[in-house]
């Protein structure tokens, strides 16, 4: 199945009078199976390719095409063993043509990296694979003239639990130029690679094999051959995970990633800018009492700021929702948008399409046909309807709706233009409730509990609405 639609259930926050986010267009893809896009990339032709997971028994490679209105072209699954294979990565090469990066299983016992060029009309126009007799995982690639530089982890290396291998492959030929093997004696995982303008490669991942804690975060500089040039890593005393990485135009690296070394919760996420040599400029956190964890961002170079999307627990009404976040180089939150229901959504992977424009693709379980389809949505700035002073514009109101939110810490101000009766109710997560007033013609100012998220209904004799208050102080 596949629709179009406008999709209720979402929150956002941003300091006022900043432009605030809100969804153009949404699409779920999928059938009775799972879907997960992993990765979008916009096609020259504006054609939009969602990659990622299938599993009917097992997972599969993915591919959805849509046009630049979501109509579906093309969806198609790539079972290219009886086993677990998946399409982790991918790069556009022509107006046509994208080069996907993942795994191919072997045997029981035996992943390898597996990278193919597919063309527009789906068909597999040229495949790869290289592998120990191990596991090998192909987490990230990026085109280097007609050849490709790629980037995984391998269980049969020669240092530890496991490496990271980087390698550059010719192609059509498919023979390795070089390759390179990174490990100490414990876990060592390949996640990331951006070739600089200089030609060098920055390596992200995650090791157990040296730094401060249980794991930390791994940045390498190699030369356009592979060889180190140096390395450092990113961590406290606890678990510190890499997410995605970034180079801005002046050189500067952005590394996102979760903790449980620091912040207020289970899981933060965490965002760290460095100067061209790896050293920390700015280290923050960002989240609530619960796991935040992001899987991708992007440097928005019309408004010098950083992009990152994931999910969230803290301020979601179901278990998990997508968590989408507009900050500035100096780390300040311009804004930040939740959407999702009951049970669970996440956000994989954000590309711009222009000034305050945005696709975000990842999966829902509570759109769709199934337990997990795939998603996408057009996310566009707009400013709010009447920007004043104060600490937080909460949400935009449709139109019709004669009420507007302001949380003014720890009070919400609901501004109520009508003489029709109308009731404010507090409820916490758990359906508690613990407010309940009744609304006059003109500003109200109702006292909220702190630290907990909390549901706000407006009810009228015809009408009712909820929203959702994230814990946020």
């Amino acid at each position: 199945m596949r629709r179009v639609s406008t999709l209720l259930g979402f929150i956002l926050f941003a300091y006022a009078n900043a432009q605030v986010p809100d969804t153009a267009k949404t699409l779920v893809v999928g059938d009775d199976n799972e879907q997960e896009v992993k990765q979008l990339v916009v096609m020259p032709d504006s054609t939009i390719w969602l990659i990622g997971t299938n599993v009917a028994f097992y997972k599969d490679g993915y591919v959805v095409i849509v046009d630049s209105e979501f109509n579906v072209l093309l969806e198609q699954s790539y079972i290219l063993s009886f086993r677990d294979d998946e399409f982790l990565t991918a790069k556009a090469i022509s107006d046509t043509v994208i080069i996907i990066g993942g795994y191919k299983t072997d045997s029981a016992s035996s992943r390898d990296f597996y990278v193919a060029h597919i063309g527009r009309s789906g068909s597999v126009l040229w495949e790869w694979t290289w592998g120990t007799t191990d596991i090998d995982v192909l987490n990230d690639l990026v085109i280097k003239g007609v050849n490709f530089i790629a980037v995984g982890t391998s269980w049969g290396g020669d240092s530890g639990m496991t490496d990271i291998v980087v390698l550059e492959a010719e192609y059509p030929m498919g023979g390795l130029k070089w390759i390179k093997q990174y490990g100490g004696s414990n876990l060592d995982e390949g996640k990331k690679v951006i070739a600089t303008a200089s030609g060098s490669l920055l390596i992200a991942g995650n090791t157990t094999s040296q730094g401060n804690g249980a794991m930390d975060i791994l940045l390498m500089k190699l030369d356009s051959d592979g060889n180190l040039i140096w390395q450092t890593t990113f961590g406290y005393e606890s678990y510190d995970l890499f997410s995605d990485m970034t180079v801005l135009p002046d050189g500067r690296i952005a590394l996102s990633g979760h903790t449980t070394s620091k912040g207020n919760g289970a899981f933060d996420l965490w965002l760290l800018l460095l100067d061209s040599m790896g050293i920390v400029l700015m280290d923050t956190t960002y989240g609530g009492i619960l796991a935040d964890v992001p899987h991708s961002m992007i440097y928005d170079p019309l408004d010098s700021a950083i992009l990152i999307v994931g999910y969230t627990e803290s301020f979601s009404y179901g278990t998990r929702e997508l968590w989408l976040l507009k900050v500035n180089l100096q780390g300040k939150v311009l804004w930040q948008f939740v959407m999702g229901c009951i049970p669970r959504e996440e956000g994989q992977d954000i590309v711009q399409i222009g000034k305050g424009r945005y696709l975000v693709a990842g999966y829902t379980e509570s759109w769709g046909n199934a337990r997990k389809n795939a998603w996408l949505l057009e996310i566009v700035e707009k400013y709010p309807e009447s920007p004043d002073s104060g600490n937080t514009t909460y949400s935009l109101m449709p139109k019709q709706n004669p009420y507007s939110l302001r949380i003014n810490k720890p009070y919400i101000e609901i501004d109520y233009q009508s003489d029709q009766p109308a009731n404010a109710l507090i409820y916490t997560y758990g359906g508690k409730l613990l407010t309940n007033k009744n609304l006059r013609n003109g500003k109200n100012v109702i006292l909220i509990p702190e630290n907990q998220p909390l549901i706000l209904e407006i009810k009228t004799s015809n009408h009712s609405q909820t929203f959702k208050i994230p814990a946020i102080w």
